[in-house]
C-alpha cells in the first residue's frame, strides 16, 4: 500500500469505520483522478475474485469489459467534469469482469470525495446477477400469467357465447314448443287450446271497449263417410282444403281454429251478427264449389255451421255454446246451411 492510499485509509477514520467498511455486503471502490484503485473493501475482493492486494494501484478499466474501456473512460471523465452522486446499471445492462475473466451484472452509484487537494470517485459495486434472474423469472412468470389470463379470457368468452347460443337455441325451442301448443299440427290453424285463450281475451276487450263480437263452429256433413269409404289420408286431405278455404274466405283480423275432428271455430271482433252470418254464408258456398273429386272420385262435400253473437254477461264459453247449440239446430234443418242467433 503506498503512501497515497494509506493517507486515504487514514482519512476516512478509526478502526470502527474501517470496520464497518469492510463488513458491507458489496464492493466499495475508491478511484483517484487518474483511474488507479486507491481502496477497496472486502466485498471487492469477494465480488471481483482479485485479492486486495492486487486490486490497489490497478486501473479501474481491469474490472471493465474490453469492449466498454472506450467509453468507460469517457462516463468517469464526465464524472469529473460533474460530480454529482449518480447510479449506473439501472434500467440497462452494466456488467463488471472478474479475475477470472467471467462477467458479472453490477449497478453502481457514484460519488465524489476530496481529501486535501486530491479528487477520488466513489464506486459503491452491487452484484444484480441474482436480482436480475428473479426479475427475470419474475417477468416470465408475468408473461405466463398475462397468457393464462388471455386464454382463460377466451375460454370465458366462448363460453358466454356458447351459453348465448344455447340460450337463443333454447328460446327457439321454447317458441316453438309454445307454437306447436298453440297450432294444429294436421292444417296449421289454431288449435282448440289457442282458440279458448284467445277468445277469452276477445271477450274482455269487447266487455272494455263495448265492441260486437261474433263467434260461429262449423262442421263437416257426413264426415265419417269420407274416413270410411275413401281413407283416412283422404279424409286428412279434406281437413287441410277446410282451413284453406276458410283462411281464404276470412279476414286477417278473425280467429280460425282447427276445434278437434271435423270441427272448425272462428271469432269475428269487431263484427256485428248479420256480417259474421255473411261471411259464414260465403264460406261454405266457397266450401262447396271445392273440386273434392280430386281428393277422390264422386267426393263431394258440404259444410254447415252455427253463428252466436256476444253479449254483455256472457263468457267466452257461453258464447261458443250458443255457437255450438246454432250448428246443431242447422244440421237438424237438413245441413249445408249457416244458422244464426
Amino acid at each position: 500500500m503506498d503512501d497515497k492510499a494509506r493517507q486515504l485509509r487514514d482519512a476516512l477514520g478509526g478502526p470502527l469505520l474501517d470496520c464497518l467498511v469492510q463488513a458491507l455486503p458489496f464492493a466499495l471502490l475508491i478511484v483517484d483522478s487518474g483511474g488507479l484503485i486507491q481502496f477497496a473493501n472486502a466485498g471487492a475482493e469477494e465480488l471481483f475474485g482479485y485479492p486486495i492486494d492486487e486490486l490497489f494501484g490497478s486501473s479501474i478499466d481491469l474490472l471493465v469489459p474490453e469492449e466498454a474501456r472506450g467509453a468507460h473512460v469517457a462516463r468517469r471523465q464526465s464524472f469529473l467534469d460533474d460530480p454529482r452522486p449518480r447510479s449506473m446499471g439501472i434500467g440497462r445492462d452494466l456488467s463488471a469482469v472478474r479475475k477470472d475473466r467471467t462477467s458479472v451484472a453490477v449497478e453502481v452509484a457514484l460519488a465524489q470525495l476530496v481529501s486535501g487537494v486530491e479528487k477520488y470517485t466513489v464506486a459503491i459495486v452491487a452484484d444484480t446477477t441474482v436480482r436480475r434472474q428473479l426479475e427475470g423469472q419474475l417477468r416470465r412468470a408475468q408473461r405466463e400469467l398475462e397468457q393464462r389470463v388471455e386464454e382463460r379470457t377466451a375460454a370465458l368468452a366462448q363460453a358466454n357465447r356458447d351459453k348465448e347460443l344455447l340460450l337463443a337455441d333454447l328460446e327457439n325451442k321454447r317458441c316453438e314448443l309454445e307454437r306447436l301448443s298453440r297450432e294444429d299440427a294436421l292444417t296449421g290453424l289454431s288449435n282448440r287450446r289457442d282458440f279458448d285463450l284467445r277468445l277469452t281475451e276477445l271477450v274482455k276487450s269487447a266487455r272494455r271497449d263495448g265492441t260486437p263480437l261474433c263467434v260461429a263452429m262449423f262442421d263437416l256433413d257426413h264426415f265419417k263417410r269420407v274416413n270410411d269409404s275413401c281413407g283416412h289420408a283422404a279424409g286428412d286431405l279434406v281437413l287441410v282444403e277446410t282451413a284453406q278455404v276458410l283462411r281464404r274466405e276470412c279476414r286477417e283480423l278473425d280467429l280460425v281454429a282447427r276445434y278437434g275432428g271435423e270441427e272448425f271455430t272462428l271469432a269475428f271482433p269487431g263484427t256485428a251478427l248479420a256480417d259474421a252470418q255473411a261471411i259464414c254464408e260465403g264460406i261454405r258456398k266457397s266450401f262447396e264449389q271445392v273440386a273434392w273429386s280430386i281428393i277422390a272420385p264422386g267426393l263431394a262435400m258440404t259444410i254447415s255451421s252455427g253463428v252466436a253473437a256476444w253479449q254483455h254477461g256472457m263468457e267466452s264459453g257461453d258464447v261458443l255454446a250458443r255457437a255450438d247449440s246454432n250448428l246443431y239446430i242447422a244440421k237438424g234443418a237438413g245441413r249445408n246451411r249457416v244458422h244464426a242467433g
